[in-house]
């Protein structure tokens, strides 16, 4: 019975894999970089999304309790006056589970309704924050990264309250001013927009990649409020 005998492997074959492992092994450096990198970005914009909608969630729903509660010590504030404090920490919260790539460039907080598709309005968008509170009178109020963090600790003279004080972070679209009134069927939308930059891990194919969201929900009716 024949058997088969393998080729001997030429003289310089060695060379020869080398040559074509040093062209394949970039191109597939790039390819898992690029796996890693945009994974990543897609996994951290799923991150927001989440954190955004709840955010606009806990403003809306904040934003139309215009009366504190009856069993409520006298002088408590009803809880529309803290609808961006509120809004902000569940951001913050929300946001936990991102990487240490993300940073957050601003947090705006506007009213919706005259805009198309409930996006944020442009001069809004453009505002930097100053720390301080920023904003456009009856429009929007525009936050920082810091304000956001600490959103839940500051003084409750930071917030506008239910005088809706000026000069104060939540001022210029103070919550317990937004419309809920079921009479006339006026009812705000409160938007939350987020905009971030993401470092990527590799940073192969970029140094940064922005990353932005928003989400709408209608003010929410208390049933106490006529």
């Amino acid at each position: 019975m024949s058997q088969r005998t393998s080729a001997p492997r030429l003289r310089g074959d060695g060379g020869a894999v080398v040559v074509e492992a040093a062209i394949v092994m970039p191109l597939l450096i790039l390819l898992v970089s690029g796996v890693i990198d945009y994974g990543g970005a897609f996994r951290e914009k799923t991150v927001f999304q989440a954190a955004t909608r709840n955010s606009a969630r806990a403003a809306a729903t904040a934003s139309g309790v215009k009366v504190a509660p009856t069993a409520a010590p006298a002088g408590t504030p009803p809880l529309s006056t803290w609808a961006d404090s509120l809004a902000l920490s569940s951001l913050n919260a929300g946001l936990s589970g991102s990487s240490s790539g993300i940073t957050i460039q601003k947090v705006v907080i506007y009213r919706a309704n005259a805009q198309p598709q409930g996006r944020v309005p442009p001069s809004c968008a453009s505002i930097t924050p100053t720390g301080t509170g920023s904003g456009q009178q009856g429009l929007c109020n525009v936050y920082s990264r810091t304000q956001m963090l600490n959103a839940g600790t500051v003084p409750v003279t930071t917030w506008a309250g239910a005088t809706c004080t000026s000069g104060r972070w939540d001022s210029r679209y103070c919550p317990y001013n937004r419309e809920v009134t079921l009479a006339t069927a006026t009812i705000d939308r409160v938007g939350v927009y987020v905009e971030a930059t993401y470092v990527p891990f590799t940073g192969l194919f970029s140094d940064s990649m922005d990353i932005n969201d928003y989400a709408v929900m209608a003010v929410e009716p208390n049933p106490r409020q006529s």
